[in-house]
């Protein structure tokens, strides 16, 4: 039970400040930590749900299937009254999706749709690319230097925490055809992973 609080905790305590975190819930934290991390379960549960299962959007087949199994895996672990109870999200449908270099050479680059993006026209888009490290830079930069231009991202990454704001929040503050963002991780990686946007403006 403690392995499946861990997770439930986490994701809870996500939203209140570091400072608030610690002093209310270090001790605590740290006791469903070492339960989780002691037991291989835990491991194997979450490979499981990302690799053989993989993304769950809201409304997809996959996320469904994610809902049924991990409440087969409750009941496992012995966990008492699980039900699952049916709600209405939004349904974002991911179409095809392909991103090409073609100046100074052509090359086919790695893409991945942000959640709830709205797509192209089906012609596709094509413009210079403006790239940027900061909302900052972006904003300093005059607007016929963006309009009808590509902005990408290629902030430095400094934490998920910070980081994931270009990807949240690039597309809004982005005044040109559409926003895209290099990958919110500490490594490069050829295979995009991808979350939602708080606007649908982004690609």
């Amino acid at each position: 039970m403690l392995r499946w609080a861990c997770l439930f905790f986490l994701c809870s305590a996500a939203f209140a400040a570091p400072g608030e975190i610690v002093s209310r819930y270090g001790e605590t934290a740290h006791r469903l930590l070492d339960a989780a991390t002691a037991d291989e379960h835990s491991l194997d549960r979450l490979e499981y749900l990302c690799d053989r299962i993989g993304n769950r959007l809201s409304g997809s087949p996959s996320l469904e299937r994610a809902v049924l199994w991990s409440a087969e895996e409750m009941k496992r672990a012995g966990l008492k009254n699980v039900r699952i109870q049916p709600v209405k999200v939004p349904h974002w449908v991911r179409g095809a999706e392909s991103l090409s270099l073609v100046s100074p050479e052509k090359r086919n680059l790695p893409i991945l749709g942000i959640g709830n993006s709205i797509g192209t026209p089906a012609e596709g888009i094509t413009a210079e690319v403006v790239a940027v490290s900061t909302f900052d830079e972006l904003a300093a930069l005059p607007p016929e230097r963006v309009k009808g231009r590509i902005v990408l991202f290629d902030a430095p990454y400094q934490g998920y925490g910070k980081t994931v704001a270009y990807r949240v929040g690039g597309a809004s503050r982005a005044p040109g055809k559409t926003a895209s963002r290099m990958s919110t991780t500490s490594a490069m990686a050829a295979k995009p992973i991808s979350a939602g946007s708080a606007a649908r403006s982004a690609i």
